[in-house]
């Protein structure tokens, strides 16, 4: 529908009429955040808040690179975990890294819950493969917690500090979408301005929010994108002028 953001609905239409209901959606030329935010400065409603320098949530942004994310129950490249960022975290030895990592793996291949996608991890199991005093130390570090007889890791978030890419889609817009610890502007080291958002969903610039600056965020990650809602006006409109 032209717009820069990976956004999954489902739409019910109604149709009152013996005629055949033709939906064809015909695709449109894929739009990357660079197509729309780019050239966004002197905009109304853009008023970037870079974070400061002094925080922790800088330091975090600073090891987040583009495409990436802050995720302790992911592996791989777009996966930044809570031990690579020591400055915020606390030191950990290469040996205690190489335990967090199998603990990441463990809690999703031995699964005996029912819900969420992963468990924690017998103690028993633990001692066993690593020995008491390595576990004991990241237990005191704080990377993880003792859960009756089971052991877990202490953060378990999946996608914090989420950092877009100039050449990809963005994330779905949320009511969420200014606050850093969530979303990531592709170079800057702050969250997405309103305005910003608002192009994503693909609201002209002359579309002004009002308000809190809060209720303006939820207005625009609650909104249907506009372009998707003129695409399906014209298609309904085709069937009922046919």
């Amino acid at each position: 529908m032209g717009i820069a953001q990976t956004r999954v609905r489902i739409f019910l239409l109604a149709w009152k009429s013996r005629k055949n209901f033709n939906l064809i959606i015909r695709p449109s030329k894929r739009k990357v955040l660079k197509d729309v935010i780019s050239n966004i400065n002197g905009t109304i409603n853009h008023n970037p808040k870079i974070i400061p320098k002094d925080s922790e949530q800088y330091l975090i942004c600073k090891k987040i690179k583009a495409g990436q994310k802050l995720s302790n129950v992911r592996s791989g490249p777009r996966a930044v975990h809570t031990w690579d960022i020591p400055e915020v975290y606390g030191f950990t030895t290469i040996k205690e890294k190489t335990v967090l990592e199998a603990m990441l793996l463990i809690r999703r291949q031995r699964r005996v819950r029912d819900y969420g996608d992963a468990d924690p991890i017998p103690v028993s199991l633990l001692h066993r493969q690593f020995g008491k005093q390595i576990i004991r130390s990241l237990e005191f570090k704080g990377y993880i917690r003792r859960l009756d007889k089971h052991y877990d890791l202490t953060n378990t978030f999946n996608g914090k500090f989420r950092r877009m890419s100039w050449d990809e889609p963005s994330n779905t817009v949320d009511t969420r979408f200014g606050e850093s610890k969530y979303y990531l502007h592709p170079e800057e080291h702050r969250g997405f301005t309103i305005r910003e958002a608002a192009r994503i969903q693909g609201f002209p610039d002359t579309f002004i929010f009002e308000g809190g600056e809060r209720d303006q965020y939820k207005m625009i990650g609650n909104a249907v994108p506009p372009p998707m809602s003129e695409g399906l006006a014209k298609i309904i409109k085709r069937q009922i002028i046919q």
